[in-house]
């Protein structure tokens, strides 16, 4: 029966060339080519036209729940087979043009059906003639995200005696250890990097070359150490492979201490075969390290990749096959994680491939965080859109802590190095854990899982700065322990019926959330069990819905929501000394509405929703600002008075002040104090001490001088929120302060 699967599966898998026509050079590298004579030598990947259809092999196998040795084996069968059958006219040319001196070598691959060719200008432009050539890209180049500093804490042989690191702890690792009693065990994980220091007390014993064969654990791509005994001569590799899987007596660093290792040093070595690429050969290697399709005990169940491509020869950004090459990786069955960039905080600034944007799932790119809370994310963590385009291209993925974090050093020692690299080996533990819980995973599902089981941070749902939030070990392993299932849903409004953008959908008692699209849309997936989902939008009433998720199935999670009745609140803005404030802005915090402006005679008006607490805000240039707490059972009168623009004394301070909460502890109301030199864009939030957003209390322009903000112990919501420590952030012009404050019920 399993083979009469397989040969079904391979029955539809071959794209094959039609009507014959000639290749292309693609723009970059022609523009490249033009600046050079015939004579000229250059280094480019010769795709062939018959390529191996492997994305609906993926979804035929990801639909029929294939295991993963028979999905190993069928796309490595398929990938091969079409290299085998289709490069024998390419390579008879090639040797032709070998002897005359056209082609100085060529190396052949099958994980994409491409051929790396060393020629001349003029013997490449031959080949983009022959029928069998689809495209001539330019060599792939590749260069290791840099990590932004780094400090060495112990010397070699040194012990720090750190125990847990910090951003192990953070994201909940040794929850999973103590409590699932999953390490990571039976599982085998690999970096594409630098290297490894193969010596290392916390990596040496995991090393998989010490229970098989080397050739199958460490691939020697640069050819700087020895092809059986794994070497980092850069320092990066090591670090990131600690935060994986690191465990030493006094020094557990590693999300995965259990899993085994293996390692390429792909990157930053520039010595590797002249007729060869690295990038491919690498993951033609972790696709398969022991050249048998038949065995999976030698693959990964994850890559953490610190890379990205050089693009000053032209390279394609958002689509090439060398990316091919990388899905049919994962088809394979191995999760490849990419650090995002250390380019932030600037807008659009992922590497690629990081930035692509073409599904849900590629490339998974992780930005950096702090190690301590609220996770505050990292200056330096590269920000998205996506310059790709597509319904996909909000980045990055996931965050997960990067910041000073403490790991293995070549020779022994440990030391601390922050960047996005030093966050991706977080991310890649956790998927390793999911392995052990779970080998039947495919690789869709680890990423919509890690995804779904993120705690939201930054704006509500998927955003650019933290993409769906910061990576939660505990939650992710859990969920994949039980059936997984599939709620998806559309929410519209009960009156009129049409789609409601911007709800919030969350689950109680777990972290998932989502935000609605422009269609009313949400989806997420749920251990097997039944759910209380929640649906909250401003100027609507709260719904809940219970849902019966079943294994493998989709249920739905369709609610139509009520709009509340409105009402007017409306006042007059007056000064310090009694008279009226023209064009004074007043604001209702924490909602979606555009503030209003007073008129000439300083009246305004606003029209809200009833039967809610609203904090109101006025303020103007040269004053200071007024805030009062609103319950709103419908048409009322609200007045302010703005207070003259001091601070300290008669004068405006020279630099931001946050003085925090007065009174502190407090119940049931406390005042948040700040002084500015200027008028400025302020945002000042509340978390709980896990890290997540409580309530967000200022967002927008603040006059100088005196500022006096109320909180009263409730979230976004309109809940009171239970007693506790909290923490008040206060963002002024990209200068953060934080302070602790204190309910008590």
């Amino acid at each position: 029966m399993e083979k009469a699967r397989t040969a079904v599966l391979l029955a539809v898998v071959f794209l094959l060339a039609g009507t014959a026509w000639a290749g292309v050079i693609a723009p970059g590298l022609e523009s490249q080519m033009q600046s050079l004579s015939g004579d000229d030598e250059v280094k480019v990947l010769v795709v062939l036209r018959d390529q191996a259809d492997i994305d609906t092999m993926n979804r035929e196998l990801h639909d029929s729940r294939a295991s993963r040795q028979h999905r190993h084996q069928a796309v490595l069968r398929a990938l091969q087979e079409a290299a085998h059958r289709s490069q024998e006219g390419l390579t008879d040319h090639l040797s032709a043009r070998q002897r005359d001196g056209g082609i100085r070598g060529y190396t052949s691959h099958w994980l994409v059906n491409a051929v790396v060719v060393v020629g001349t200008v003029d013997a490449i432009r031959e080949l983009a003639q022959l029928d069998d050539v689809e495209v001539i890209e330019p060599d792939l180049r590749v260069e290791l995200i840099e990590p932004i500093h780094s400090e060495k804490v112990t010397p070699p042989g040194g012990h720090r005696g750190i125990g847990t690191c910090p951003g192990v702890e953070a994201i909940k690792a040794p929850y999973v250890w103590r409590e699932l009693g999953i390490d990571g065990t039976g599982v085998v994980v690999g970096i594409m990097d630098s290297g490894v220091d193969g010596s290392h007390p916390a990596l040496a014993a995991r090393w998989r070359g010490l229970f098989a064969a080397p050739s199958e654990c460490w691939l020697d791509n640069s050819g700087q150490g020895t092809p059986d005994f794994p070497v980092d001569n850069d320092s990066h590799g090591t670090h990131v492979m600690g935060t994986l899987t690191g465990l030493a007596p006094d020094d557990t660093i590693g999300v995965a201490p259990g899993a085994l290792w293996i390692a390429a040093n792909t990157i930053n070595q520039d010595v590797s075969s002249e007729f060869d690429n690295d990038v491919i050969a690498s993951l033609e290697w972790f696709a398969d390290p022991d050249g048998d399709p038949l065995t999976t005990d030698d693959v990964p169940c994850v890559v953490q990749n610190s890379w990205g491509v050089f693009e000053g020869l032209g390279y394609p950004d958002c689509f090439s096959y060398w990316w091919t090459a990388i899905d049919n990786c994962e088809a394979a069955g191995v999760v490849l994680t990419w650090s995002a960039g250390n380019e932030g905080p600037a807008p659009a600034s992922l590497r690629s491939p990081a930035d692509r944007a073409d599904s849900p799932y590629n490339t998974f790119s992780v930005g950096s965080t702090q190690h301590y809370e609220p996770y505050e994310i990292s200056d330096f963590s590269s920000r998205g859109r996506s310059v790709c385009g597509g319904p996909y291209v909000t980045k990055p993925e996931v965050c997960a802590p990067g910041s000073d974090i403490y790991s293995a050093l070549p020779g022994g020692g440990y030391g601390n190095m922050s960047g996005t690299s030093m966050a991706g080996p977080h991310v890649a533990g956790v998927v390793a854990l999911m392995c052990a819980a779970n080998p039947t995973l495919d690789v869709e599902t680890i990423k919509q899982v890690l995804m779904d089981t993120a705690l939201d941070r930054g704006d509500p749902g998927d955003d650019n700065t933290y993409g769906h939030g910061f990576i939660d070990a505990y939650w992710a392993v859990g969920a994949v322990m039980s059936g997984l299932g599939t709620v998806d849903g559309t929410v519209t409004d009960a009156g009129r019926a049409p789609p409601l953008e911007g709800v919030w959908v969350g689950v109680v008692d777990r972290p998932v959330n989502r935000v609605t699209d422009a269609d009313g849309h949400f989806q997420f997936m749920l251990p097997v069990g039944t759910w209380t989902l929640t649906f909250d939008r401003f100027g609507y009433g709260a719904e809940t819905l219970v849902v019966d998720v079943i294994e493998d199935e989709t249920v739905d999670g369709s609610v139509a929501m009520t709009a509340l009745p409105t009402a007017v609140l409306s006042g007059l803005v007056y000064d310090y000394e009694g008279g009226l404030v023209v064009g004074a802005t007043v604001q209702v915090l924490d909602t979606p509405l555009d503030p209003v402006y007073s008129n000439g005679s300083g009246f305004y008006s606003v029209e809200l929703p009833v039967s809610a607490t609203y904090e109101v805000e006025a303020s103007a240039a040269g004053y200071g600002a007024d805030q009062d707490t609103v319950d709103f059972q419908g048409n009322m009168t609200l007045d302010f008075t703005l207070p003259p623009a001091t601070g300290i004394g008669d004068e405006l301070p020279r630099a931001v002040v946050f003085f925090g909460a007065v009174p502190n502890p407090f119940n049931p109301m406390t005042s948040l104090h700040f002084d500015l030199p200027r008028d400025s864009d302020v945002e000042l939030k509340i978390y709980d001490v896990a890290g997540h957003l409580v309530r967000s209390l200022v967002s927008g322009s603040r006059p100088a001088g005196a500022n006096n903000v109320r909180w009263n112990g409730t979230d976004n919501a309109g809940h009171a929120v239970a007693s506790g420590t909290y923490f008040a952030r206060l963002d002024v012009d990209g200068q953060m302060e934080i302070k602790s404050l204190t309910l008590v019920r």
